[in-house]
């Protein structure tokens, strides 16, 4: 049995092994070492890579392209509207996830994002397995940095749709701080940053080299943001000049669109070496003929904002890292293919001070080699592994927490967390006689929790009906390696028990729709009971409680506004600070009286 590292592109995709102690690219069935990330369908077929690619031209409104995308986005999100218009093939919003609508043997077919993938997956896994003579069963698969749960759950699934049995997911930034950081041989202490700019995302990470120990530090990125975007600047600016010059429309045709992006990504290739590039069509529509040149300097006019975005993103994370001087960064690595522009590079030489820059890894294939070497080290190898003794340690891009009662955003996993990770909350009921609670789950930068991305929700029931704020559950997170979100919910009953729900938070945040991930492997709850007997426990659950209530009556104005009120406020919230060993009884008592002043709803999900 084998296993293989698969850097899964938008625009390319590249798949390696680990053989004789070092990782080797496998070539493609056409003798490449990356295959374009496109599924064309057919009367009798679909076709991924290459032959999808020659259908381009001739049916666009049937061949599929960057769908790394579009994966793990709900239809919802006015990031997947944006990302649609894009795209000359036809999708579908009207349910929770988009489908890509083709015509497949004859009949209208409508795919899932996760299932396209899986066509990609399973084209270079059959290379793997040619290549290699047997059965791949297992794979280290890369995500930009910056993908959340949804996304990296939706990649799981599309790996299980491709018969992979076993799946680890690695970022891509970190892939290629191993390639590099194994093959140099790090001094200790070394710390290496990875730019990161492909065809459709942009990573970056910081990275850490110590006592054999490989630790990120914080990464940062933009999961639409790469080269795809360049050639449709380029692809828009010749498209105006040429409908005002022959005053025409050109929105609406596929063919005469799919042949200009075509011609201005070979355009993009050519400026970054020569000073011009000719981006020429004969016939273009009917009669007329498309001649256009471009020089470098219009093209990195056209694209200067997004190239410094990329460097906004950059000064943003080395902040958060804390790394105020850039002398600091011993190594700056660059990757992805847009990293050959030379703006871009030379951008790169003015942040770092004329630093040099390490180029010397393959833009292109560097990621999947750094995924083979971390499969090796998963999986282990055919043969021995000399680069087996080393550690890697990933953290947490984005915080992961709940909305509260207020729609403030409860972070439980704060960014840059090492992980495997886990938190805790306590929340308790906003109504009296409350019997469910409806938790929400986010993930995302912001403070306002509906500004972030949602995970999921779920209606938590089985509360048993008590005054406001009497009834607490406890919510326990928990983030593995890969990303992927776990919750426990437990229901405290007054020290008689404790009811556990699990859930693993699936890749799309809609119940009425059962979802690809549940057709390719049920999702399982648990419900099970846990004694909670010990007079400790009901003091700690007891004394949460009490605080949580304090906490939340902390900005009522009934209370500030009256003198007795506050005194009586004041007196508790002492009380608890003075009294750290008080049992549950003396606690209950407190609680009483504080909820005697007021009815303030203390809960983290209402329904």
């Amino acid at each position: 049995m084998a296993t293989i590292g698969i850097d899964l592109g938008t625009t390319y995709s590249c798949v390696a092994c680990y053989r004789h102690n070092q990782p080797q690219v496998i070539l493609n069935t056409h003798g490449e070492p990356v295959t374009p990330s496109v599924v064309a369908f057919t009367e009798q077929e679909y076709l991924t890579g290459n032959p999808a690619v020659s259908l381009l031209e001739y049916c666009p409104e049937n061949t599929v392209y960057d769908i790394k995308r579009l994966i793990g986005r709900p239809s919802s999100d006015l990031a997947t509207e944006k990302i649609c218009e894009q795209f000359l093939f036809e999708i579908s919003l009207s349910e929770p996830r988009p489908k890509v609508n083709v015509q497949y043997r004859n009949e209208l077919c409508h795919f899932s994002p996760e299932e396209i993938t899986s066509f990609i997956l399973k084209d270079l896994t059959n290379s793997a397995e040619t290549f290699l003579q047997e059965e791949v069963t297992g794979a280290v698969v890369t995500v930009p940095a910056s993908f959340n749960h949804l996304q990296r759950r939706a990649i799981k699934s599309a790996c299980q749709l491709a018969g992979l049995k076993q799946v680890r997911l690695l970022n891509e930034p970190t892939a290629a701080a191993l390639r590099y950081g194994l093959d140099k041989r790090l001094n200790n202490g070394s710390i290496v940053l990875v730019y990161d700019l492909g065809g459709g995302t942009f990573d970056l990470c910081v990275m850490e080299f110590r006592d054999s120990v490989f630790e990120v530090k914080c990464s940062q990125g933009n999961p639409n943001l790469g080269g795809r975007d360049f050639d449709r600047r380029l692809m828009n600016h010749i498209k105006d000049k040429f409908e005002n010059l022959y005053k025409c429309n050109l929105t609406g045709n596929r063919i005469a669109l799919e042949r200009l992006r075509k011609a201005c990504e070979s355009a993009k290739f050519r400026l970054s070496e020569a000073a011009f590039a000719n981006v020429s069509i004969p016939h273009f529509i009917e009669n007329i003929s498309l001649k256009e040149t471009i020089d470098r300097v219009t093209f990195e006019r056209l694209n200067e904002d997004l190239f410094q975005r990329t460097f906004s993103l950059m000064e943003q994370m080395l902040q958060e890292c804390g790394i105020s001087d850039r002398k600091m960064i011993d190594e700056v690595i660059m990757i992805g293919g847009s990293t050959r522009i030379p703006r871009i590079r030379k951008l790169m030489k003015e942040f770092f001070h004329e630093k040099h820059l390490n180029c010397a890894l393959n833009p292109n294939q560097a990621v999947a080699e750094g995924a083979a070497i971390y499969a090796a080290k998963q999986y282990g190898p055919t043969d021995s592994n000399e680069h087996s003794d080393w550690v890697l340690q990933e953290v947490s891009p984005l915080s992961i927490g709940l909305e509260d009662s207020e729609g403030k955003m409860v972070s439980m996993i704060e960014p840059r967390t090492p992980l495997p990770a886990k938190g805790t909350i306590y929340a308790t009921t906003a109504a009296d006689n409350q019997d469910t609670m409806l938790i929400k789950v986010y993930q995302g930068p912001h403070s306002i929790a509906a500004q972030n991305q949602l995970l999921d929700h779920v209606l938590f029931e089985g509360i048993v009906p008590e005054p406001v704020g009497r009834a607490l559950v406890r919510i326990g997170f928990k983030l593995n390696v890969e990303g992927i979100v776990t919750l426990d919910i437990y229901n405290l009953i007054n020290g008689t028990g404790v009811i556990c729900q699990t859930k693993t938070i699936d890749c799309a945040p809609d119940h009425n729709e059962r979802t690809l991930y549940q057709q390719v492997q049920t999702q399982q709850a648990q419900t099970q009971h846990i004694p909670l007997g010990r007079s400790g426990q009901k003091d700690e659950v007891a004394r949460i409680r009490l605080s949580l209530l304090l906490n939340a009556t902390s900005n009522n104005h009934t209370i500030n506004k009256n003198p007795l009120m506050k005194k009586t406020y004041t007196e508790i919230k002492h009380w608890l600070e003075q009294n750290p060993s008080a049992g549950h009884l003396e606690i209950e008592n407190q609680i009483k009286k504080l909820q005697n002043l007021t009815k303030t709803p203390t809960s983290i999900g209402r329904r």
